[in-house]
């Protein structure tokens, strides 16, 4: 047995070597990277990794989490019309807060949502305390399946061609994502699973600095 084992040995370590190598790995620019660059670059507070095939090989690419900037005023009037499309009152308030639903993993319909953002204290949170809007916003996939969880406090909508998250999301993550926008077109996204913490974090740096 012990024969065997150090006769397999070599062979293993140098199938996980050639597992390694047959990967590529990039930043969310395109820019292409080392194993080693991406190691040292990865950081699960600042990007989030995810796995495609590029030019037919599997590669890993570094997506930044957080994004702010302005929209421009066609953007935002575009923001406004598909959120309104339900009958919302659109950015009546100081904030819209944008939770986003991506398809991924399947298991999370099943279970019932339920995660925090989908809780009624967490509505009550951004509407009272932030003086904002909440709206619900689905992959268009799920929504056959989402939209029978609506309720008196949250109606989803429907991302009908990836409207929305072709403007805010550069890829698809687990669980969702979320957004932050201000009535005068400033905001913030960020991309994948988050807390409730964060997303009043992110409220709260919105309200005290108008530029950034």
């Amino acid at each position: 047995m012990k024969t065997l084992f150090f006769l397999l040995f070599p062979f293993l370590f140098f199938s996980q070597q050639e597992d390694e190598t047959a990967m590529d790995f990039y930043l969310e620019t395109g820019e292409k990277i080392s194993l080693i660059q991406f190691l040292e670059t990865k950081d699960y507070s600042k990007n989030i990794d995810l796995e495609k095939f590029i030019d037919g090989k599997p590669a890993k690419v570094l997506y930044n989490r957080i994004r702010s900037g302005y929209l421009t005023a066609e953007q935002l009037n575009s923001v406004r019309e598909f959120l309104s499309l339900d009958g919302n009152k659109v950015l009546d308030k100081d904030f819209a807060v944008i939770h986003y639903l991506t398809t991924k993993p399947k298991e999370q319909l099943k279970r019932g949502l339920r995660g925090y953002v989908l809780q009624k204290d967490h509505f009550k949170n951004i509407t009272k305390k932030y003086n904002a809007e909440l709206y619900y916003v689905s992959d268009e996939r799920n929504f056959p399946k989402i939209s029978k969880f609506d309720n008196k406090f949250r109606k989803w909508i429907k991302d009908k061609d990836a409207v929305f998250s072709k403007l805010f999301y550069p890829a698809e993550t687990l669980y969702g994502n979320f957004t932050i926008i201000s009535k005068d077109g400033r905001y913030i996204s960020y991309l994948g699973e988050h807390s409730p913490e964060q997303v009043y974090q992110f409220l709260n740096f919105m309200l005290r600095n108008r530029r950034y």
